[in-house]
């Protein structure tokens, strides 16, 4: 991945013009976030743009930005992945990417004939070499949750260019992709022929992309950021009877902070005593949501089902200070979904955590923590309780789901002392996954969610 040069990698604002296929790793690329350091950024954005599907008139989407770069691991936009072998120039990496191609239709045009085109994860390999004349980056993907059964192969060129506080990094891009792929998007089937929708079948294509992304420091820590580009679809997705235009343009807006990366620090009044923390939670599902219903002390349990859930939590710091740590956080959580389905669950989420702390007014002694979290979470199957309610607001549901929790606890050493409860805490936490109002195609467009209420018990080592 390119270098970039004079960029303090992002507060990210970004406004992009792309085609979601061809494209679509472009728009959300942030090449300034790629420094090796371990720092860390954090934001939301907002995609918006047209399509090329004949049913569909365009898309309006909310979208969570992670971005990372380690000496292994990477997250840049809806890429991660691991760097696998690094030698100067040369470099591998390891990638999976979320692939936003769908077509959804209305009950109408189900009753037609007609089938959803769903969105994936691709994952696979990158080889990419840099130089002073720029990036070439060649991308082999597969399909890994069994939606298109196909393949893709991009090959990129970009070359930044940096003159005081901009950054201009024009790349053009082509894309291979295999039948199975281009057919399950383009193609119409025998079963969905209809007397003005004639089967076709699409074969493999050769898409063209061509762009600029824009960068400006606004302060060492906030920078905009902005893609331009336009994508072209190949003759033989252009004549399929479902696809009206060989051009989509997609507009990409968001924002993300960056935090330098944690060092261990010896212990003080309001320094972390480490880098990890671990934590157990235990709790009931909750009949209110988490804002503002759990916030504001509803604690009721949950009318549509009974649940309880077990979660099991990793931590590292990524910034201390006095009045608060910040942390990444990695959960895995058993749902025991009892009546009325009895079925049992396991979802993970991968989120931040800001942990303000609280003094004694007479003394440094910290009192009491508070946190709130956010990041995504994906359960191997939809819980009880979001089902349910999902299925009665917007008919979806979704394994992948956005993620919230708050934590409120106190130090155990404020009740009694010993070795093994130092840098230990108790107290209360509430956790939630939702798909945000039906605002993120990445999950699912669905509304309404599963939220938990329980005690929990976490430690700093």
């Amino acid at each position: 991945m390119a270098r970039m040069r004079g960029l303090a990698a992002p507060l990210v604002i970004a406004v992009s013009l792309v085609c979601t296929s061809v494209g679509a790793q472009e728009v959300l690329q942030v090449p300034d976030a790629e420094r090796r350091d371990g720092s860390l950024a954090l934001g939301g954005s907002l995609r918006s743009g047209s399509s090329i599907y004949d049913l569909s008139d365009g898309f309006v989407d909310l979208l969570p930005l992670l971005l990372y770069d380690g000496r292994r691991l990477f997250a840049n936009g809806t890429e991660w992945g691991v760097h696998a072998w690094d030698s100067g120039p040369w470099e591998i990496d390891l990638v999976a990417r979320y692939r936003f191609e769908r077509l959804t239709l209305t009950a109408e045009e189900v009753q037609s004939g007609l089938v959803e085109r769903e969105q994936t994860l691709d994952a696979g390999v990158s080889l990419s070499y840099t130089s002073s004349l720029g990036e070439l980056r060649a991308v082999l993907l597969t399909d890994t949750a069994g939606r298109h059964n196909g393949q893709e192969a991009e090959l990129t060129y970009r070359h930044p260019w940096a003159a005081g506080p901009w950054t201009l990094s024009p790349f053009v891009s082509l894309s291979w992709q295999s039948s199975e792929l281009a057919n399950y998007y383009y193609g119409v089937s025998s079963g969905e022929a209809a007397a003005d929708r004639p089967a076709y079948y699409t074969g493999s294509a050769i898409n063209a992309d061509v762009g600029i992304n824009l960068t400006y420091d606004l302060s060492p820590r906030v920078v905009g950021y902005a893609n331009f580009g336009l994508g072209l679809y190949a003759e033989e997705i252009d004549d399929s009877p479902i696809v009206a235009d060989r051009l989509e343009a997609t507009a990409f807006v968001g924002a993300a902070y960056r935090f330098d990366p944690a060092r261990r620090r010896a212990d003080g009044p309001g320094e972390s005593p480490g880098l990890w923390s671990y934590r157990l939670f235990y709790g009931y599902g909750a009949d209110d949501n988490i804002v503002p219903g759990l916030l504001g002390g509803f604690w009721s349990s949950s009318d549509d089902g009974n649940a309880t859930l077990v979660n099991a939590t990793v931590g590292r710091l990524i910034k201390s200070g006095r009045r608060a740590d910040l942390y990444g956080r990695f959960s895995v959580n058993r749902h025991f979904d009892q009546e009325p389905t009895n079925n049992d669950v396991w979802s993970y989420a991968a989120y931040m955590m800001l942990m303000g702390k609280g003094y004694f007014p007479w003394s440094d002694r910290l009192a009491f923590r508070w946190g709130f979290g956010f990041g995504a979470s994906y359960a191997e199957s939809v819980p009880q309780l979001e089902r349910l309610e999902q299925e009665v607001r917007s008919e979806n549901t979704n394994n992948l789901q956005t993620y919230l929790e708050w934590q409120l606890d106190v130090p155990i050493d404020n009740f009694f002392e010993s070795d093994l409860t130092r840098n230990c805490f108790v107290g209360l936490a509430a956790l939630h996954r939702s798909g945000i109002w039906r605002t993120a195609s990445i999950f699912g467009d669905v509304s309404g969610g599963s939220d938990y209420l329980g005690i929990s018990i976490e430690c700093l080592r």
